[in-house]
């Protein structure tokens, strides 16, 4: 319920079921509903008080591949969005894409080969305002990441690399960005039962991209992190 653009109801259902040992498929709908922040409607330097709530309905079917510690998983998905929030670089405010559509197809696979775990997903999707066929701003149409993680006794090892493809900072799919590739490491100690030390290495080749026209994302950083989990 909002005091301004009334009430929704939204929900999900969904079903899977084993086939066999090694297969199984799944299906699902849902609806969202996402209503404008306070800053697209009145932000003194692109209000936009005219936008309408953000409604969409999601399908997905999928199919699981299991056995030992391998997985495999592929999923077909279809989101269907109404009055899609997005920002416009042109006008400096939020604006409202009449009918929006992100479908495609995930792929994830994860495995264990001792002390050693790899995991790894793409995403080929077509992300389009369905008025005129032009790709929705900064969203690309192929992700992919790849991560791994050694366990040394009280060591472990581990890494993420991320692909992004390109994008558009504009709907009207002008000003490209170009795709980018980053490498993240860390190295953790579990010096105690309920502490650990975490060295973190972001963006090991000091990779400069963009993901909004304008605004550099940060460069190589390291973070030293102490972390208690009581149990």
């Amino acid at each position: 319920r909002n005091s301004q653009f009334g009430s929704s109801n939204t929900g999900l259902a969904g079903y899977g079921l084993q086939l066999s040992p090694n297969w199984r498929a799944n299906a699902s709908v849902g609806t969202t509903f996402v209503i404008p922040s306070f800053l697209e409607l009145y932000d003194p330097y692109g209000p936009n008080p005219a936008l309408r709530p953000e409604r969409g309905i999601n399908r997905e079917v999928g199919l699981t591949w299991s056995q030992g510690s391998q997985q495999v998983k592929v999923t077909y998905f279809d989101n269907r969005i109404r009055d899609m929030l997005q920002y416009n670089l042109d006008t400096s405010m939020t604006e409202n894409v009449g009918q929006a559509r992100i479908d495609g197809v995930s792929t994830a696979w994860k495995g264990t080969f001792g002390a050693l775990s790899l995991r790894g997903t793409v995403d080929l999707l077509d992300p389009r305002d369905e008025s005129n066929g032009s790709q929705l701003a900064r969203r690309a149409k192929q992700v992919a990441t790849l991560g791994a993680d050694w366990q040394a006794g009280a060591w472990r090892y581990g890494g993420v690399v991320l692909h992004t493809g390109q994008r558009y900072s504009k709907p009207t799919n002008v000003e490209r960005l170009p795709a980018y590739t980053t490498l993240d490491l860390y190295a953790q100690w579990q010096f105690a039962a309920n502490l650990s030390l975490q060295a973190k290495l972001n963006n090991v080749t000091d990779k400069f991209y963009e993901t909004a026209y304008g605004y550099n994302q940060q460069g190589r950083a390291l973070y030293l992190t102490v972390r208690w989990q009581p149990k």
